[in-house]
């Protein structure tokens, strides 16, 4: 179900009890208090529980900002006739290189200039007010390699010389300043393309090496900024190669503190794992999808296995029948969550807010100046005061009330 308007039904959670946003008239008024008790120090874990320095409780309820630092052709509206199934082959994973396709038609420049227009105009400051206003306090964002990276592994620098992480520091302290904690997830690494598993094979040593690299340098960048909830080492990658074990001692290396999302492996794998030591101060994940959105049966029943786990639960990823049903089904089992995804291109109910069609783009046949245009001014003229409407945002997405004093702001 779509509808025009926004809405308010979400809930927030002062720092006694858990008030509704109907009953206080909007937004949070305590957001910068939330902000100073939640964010000046590391979450941190305690058993089964996600722990404030000052030892409340932190539950983390949020969404996905897919499409952004990582675009992906299905949900961007992105047609690409050299990025497809058959042009990475049956080893790789197509539509997430629109960035070298640009690369290739206009020069490495050009490619970033517009990828830069397509970043600053798909998550602005307002986009984060309505992530705010709909009652999250967690946003998970994928990044790709090139976030900081050339496509020859140097980094991408400032005007200063350093590397430059404007994009990334840009969203961390936007979500902070509205009490959104944030998870960065390594979505993309090299050569994923053409062969997804070769990270994690003999002859991947060197994307091993370099991605340890990179999440050792995104670590000690954000060590000591307690608005990073955690890292998420690597997206939906088979535990059995190892790669998260490599992975996990460099973000340590970075930073020994900092909570890392572990996931790739069964409940039962983890544990055993965890038990031997490994990825201590670490979460438990799992994405939950099916053929179809899931109901709120099958999530409980995926679930199952984890009430009681002595580590804390995190849902990375869902598409769910009833939002509200199936996030109250989370929360009641203690797990942490964040729904794919805020936004997206003609995708229906995949996403939060829904552009229309209108907001397609050929990646190999349209011109640079088209593209241009429809990255800038068509993805930001919602924004514009009588703008003709070209989305739409699903009025399901709603949170519920849930029990318990002790969940951050919600």
């Amino acid at each position: 179900m779509r509808t025009y308007s926004w809405f308010v039904a979400a809930v927030s959670l002062s720092l006694a009890a858990c008030v509704h946003l109907s009953q206080i008239g909007g937004a949070p008024q305590n957001t910068a208090a939330m902000r100073d008790q939640y964010m000046t120090s590391y979450i941190h874990v305690d058993g089964s529980h996600l722990v404030a320095a000052n030892g409340r409780e932190v539950e983390l309820h949020g969404i996905n900002v897919g499409g952004w630092l990582v675009t992906e052709t299905w949900m961007c509206g992105f047609t690409d006739s050299k990025d497809t199934q058959e042009s990475s082959g049956s080893g790789g994973v197509a539509g997430r290189s629109t960035l070298e396709s640009l690369e290739n038609r206009f020069g490495p420049e050009k490619a970033a200039a517009l990828m830069g227009v397509w970043q600053d105009h798909w998550m602005t400051a307002k986009d984060l007010d309505q992530i705010h206003e709909a009652g999250f306090n967690l946003i998970r964002v994928p990044i790709s390699y090139r976030t900081l990276q050339h496509a020859d592994g140097s980094w991408i620098v400032d005007a200063h010389g350093q590397i430059d992480f404007g994009k990334m520091d840009w969203i961390v302290d936007e979500a902070a300043q509205r009490g959104i904690y944030t998870i960065f997830d390594l979505h993309v690494w090299p050569e994923q393309r053409l062969a997804y598993e070769k990270i994690g094979r003999t002859d991947g040593k060197d994307i091993r090496e370099a991605m340890s690299r990179l999440w050792t340098v995104i670590a000690a960048h954000y060590r000591g900024n307690g608005a990073i909830a955690a890292f998420d080492l690597i997206n939906e990658f088979p535990g059995n190669w190892g790669v998260q074990q490599v992975l996990s001692r460099a973000v340590s290396e970075g930073d020994p503190d900092r909570v890392q999302v572990i996931e790739g492996f069964t409940f039962s794998e983890f544990l055993k794992l965890h038990e031997t030591g490994a990825f201590p101060n670490s979460i438990f994940s799992e994405h939950l999808y099916g053929a179809k959105p899931l109901t709120t049966d099958e999530i409980q029943s995926r679930l199952k296995e984890t009430v009681g786990s002595p580590v804390p639960i995190y849902v990375g990823e869902f598409l769910a029948e009833d939002f509200a049903s199936a996030t109250r089904a989370m929360s009641l089992s203690k797990a942490s969550w964040s729904s794919w995804t805020y936004k997206a291109v003609d995708m229906g109910d995949w996403a939060m807010f829904d552009y229309s069609s209108d907001l397609k783009t050929d990646i190999q046949h349209d011109t640079y100046q088209a593209i241009n245009t429809k990255w800038s001014t068509n993805l930001t003229s919602w924004q514009m005061q009588d703008a003709a409407t070209n989305y739409f945002l699903n009025d399901d997405r709603r949170l519920e009330a849930t029990s318990g004093p002790n969940t951050a702001l919600q």
